[in-house]
């Protein structure tokens, strides 16, 4: 490599560099009040990294990716960037912060149930009735030979 070479590239990074270091980066996010929310339980959610969050509306996509996903539009962030969700269903949500056809930030959250689901418990109980009363059913058998 020539020396002018090497100078024209010496100049090209220190350009490129100091055009990194003027421009700054920011991502939007969008940050909970609570990691976990309570399904009907109301949590604060802001909207980080943009210059202005007023008109930013708040979707709300849950059971993503499922056959039985249902999306709701939670409402428009005001100039503070905070916006009040109760989330209506427990399980796997996704919240996404969109600007006209632009989408400025998502976030995946995992909703509590408010209460023990019953047919949660059914189930668990009759799993384990299954579960250990065929294992003794089993033994027993193989016992008697």
């Amino acid at each position: 490599m020539s020396k002018s070479t090497v100078l024209f590239s010496a100049a090209w990074l220190a350009l490129l560099l100091f055009g990194m270091g003027l421009r700054s980066v920011t991502a939007a996010d969008l940050e909970l009040a609570l990691e976990h929310p309570t399904r009907g339980e109301a949590v604060e959610v802001r909207l980080t990294g943009v210059e202005s969050a007023a008109g930013v509306q708040l979707t709300a996509a849950y059971r993503p990716g499922s056959a039985t996903e249902v999306s709701e539009t939670v409402g428009i962030f005001g100039s503070d960037g905070v916006l009040q969700w109760s989330p209506t269903d427990a399980g796997l949500s996704v919240l996404s912060a969109n600007s006209g056809d632009e989408s400025l930030a998502s976030r995946n959250v995992s909703i509590r149930f408010d209460s023990t689901p019953p047919l949660g418990m059914l189930i668990l109980l009759l799993a384990g009735l299954l579960l250990f009363g065929g294992t003794t059913v089993m033994l027993r058998r193989a016992l008697e030979a």
